[in-house]
Order: structure tokens, then sequence, then C-alpha cells
């Protein structure tokens, strides 16, 4: 039991010392003798390196990690990703996916290049059939539609 009580005390007493932390005034620190004083600094200094230094490797560690992360991340969804587009299933997705955001402009391009088709048709024709006579307007009409379905058809593509 003794020998129980001795350690006891042992271990509370060894507890204390590891815990215990000097703090004086400032007053008692000018007090003190300047190479102590120095020794206290470099201590404190060799100290707050240590931490500093031992915060900047972990930050480090730690954004290496996430790095790793986000590239194996994009890696496996570079692998789904390949492996889906080359399905029939992935095709038929992949063109569903592309109508819905483009259809508009698909239907613009399909739609001008018809217009300009008709348009080429009737400056074409019409123009042979221009002449100097005032009653004959037909060739002018051909011209002049085929302007307004030129421009109708550059709306449509660019527009």
């Amino acid at each position: 039991m003794k020998k129980f009580l001795v350690i006891m005390l042992a271990m509370l007493w060894m507890s204390v010392a590891a815990f215990s932390q000097i703090t004086i005034s400032q007053e008692d620190y000018d007090k003190l003798p300047s190479d102590t004083r120095t020794q206290i600094e470099k201590i404190t200094t060799e100290k707050a390196i240590k931490g500093e230094i031992k915060e900047v490797s972990e930050y480090a560690s730690l954004g290496k990690e996430i790095g790793v992360a986000v590239n194996e991340t994009l890696k496996a969804v570079e692998d789904s990703a390949i492996r889906i587009s080359e399905s029939n299933l992935g095709q038929t997705a992949i063109t569903i996916v592309v109508w819905k955001l483009l259809y508009k402009e698909i239907a613009g391009v399909v739609i001008g290049i018809l217009l300009l088709g008709i348009s080429l048709f009737l400056l074409i024709t019409g123009r042979g059939k221009l002449s100097k006579d005032d009653e004959d307007a037909g060739g002018w009409i051909s011209v002049v539609g085929g302007a307004v379905f030129f421009i109708s058809s550059m709306i449509c593509v660019f527009g």
C-alpha cells in the first residue's frame, strides 16, 4: 500500500512539473540579467519558429492531400464519362443533351440555309427576267424577294 501511495505521489509531482509554466511580471523580467533575458528570448523565438514550421508543414501536407483527392476524383469522372460515351445509351443521351442545349441554333442554321438557297434561286432567276419595260415587274419582285430571303437567312443563321 505504501508503494502504491509513493507511486501516486510521484506521478502527481511529475504531472505538476511537466505542465507547470512560470509567469513573471515585466518588472521582474527587467530585473533579470541580460544574458538570461537573451536566453529566454532565444528559447521563445525557437519555440515560435518550430510552431510556425509545424503549422506550415501541416498546411502543405493538407494541400497535397487535397490535390491528390481532386486528381483522383477527376480521373474517376473521366473514366466514367468515357465508358458511358462509348455505349449506345450514352451516345443517345449525349445526342439528347446536345439537342436540348443547341436546338435553337441548329434549327436556325437549317432554316437559314434553306432561306439562303431560296434567295439565291430568286436572285438568279429574277435577274434574268429584268427588263427595261416598266410594266414587267416580275424580275424586280424576284430580286427584292431574294434580298429579303437573304437577309432573313442571315438573321436565322447568325441571329
